[in-house]
């Protein structure tokens, strides 16, 4: 049986992030696999420390020296058939628990020798989601997606395989918008796509699921 591991980068355990997460595991249920889902903000751990450990001669390599909550986590994750990454995008970026993970699972499954650079020993399936505030239209503006690109293709050399991706715009952070200094953020817009195009969004993530465990 395929094991698919989902990271969900939001500290919501129930918003639009870790809804999509959900929704992309159920997809790989429905194909057969065994799922988990990780919630970053529920561990203790930090980024990458840059202390090279994972790139010292004589030793097994691809092993992440630190030891923390995220430890157990990596080990899991070379193990997978698949992971999927969900995070929000905070400051026109991804959030600080996604960066950390990242650091600690692309840095320590490298080397910077010619030959032999990726020590996974394997491929994985990777499929991330990202979801925001703004809609498609500043996210195109802001080039954004450009900005995600190299960390997208870390993660596909890494892998073995292409990232697939899902875009969730138009986000809601507050239930109630008139309790906050929020009157430029388009509420009435937001509604709408909530209604009608976040749905489409958790077909596209339960489509997600299931193609990263059949790949």
């Amino acid at each position: 049986m395929k094991k698919i591991i989902a990271l969900n980068g939001s500290p919501r355990r129930t918003g639009t992030t870790a809804q999509l997460l959900t929704r992309a595991l159920e997809g790989a249920e429905k194909a057969g696999a065994e799922t988990e889902l990780v919630n970053l903000y529920s561990l203790k751990f930090t980024g990458c420390l840059s202390c090279f450990y994972c790139k010292r001669k004589g030793i097994p390599h691809g092993h992440c020296a630190l030891q923390d909550g995220l430890s157990p986590v990596l080990e899991r994750m070379k193990t997978a058939d698949a992971i999927v990454i969900g995070t929000p995008i905070y400051i026109f970026n991804i959030s600080s628990a996604t960066q950390g993970l990242l650091e600690r699972f692309l840095f320590s499954n490298m080397l910077y020798s010619k030959e032999n650079a990726v020590t996974l020993g394997r491929s994985i399936r990777v499929g991330l989601i990202y979801t925001m505030g703004m809609s498609e239209v500043l996210f195109e503006r802001t080039g954004l997606g450009d900005k995600m690109k190299l960390m997208e293709q870390s993660l596909a050399i890494i892998s073995g395989h292409p990232v697939k991706k899902l875009h969730s715009f138009e986000g809601i952070q507050f239930s109630d918008y008139s309790k906050y200094e929020a009157d430029k953020l388009p509420e009435a817009q937001r509604r709408i796509y909530l209604a009608e195009q976040f749905p489409k969004d958790l077909e596209q993530a339960e489509t997600m699921g299931r193609e990263l465990v059949q790949d």
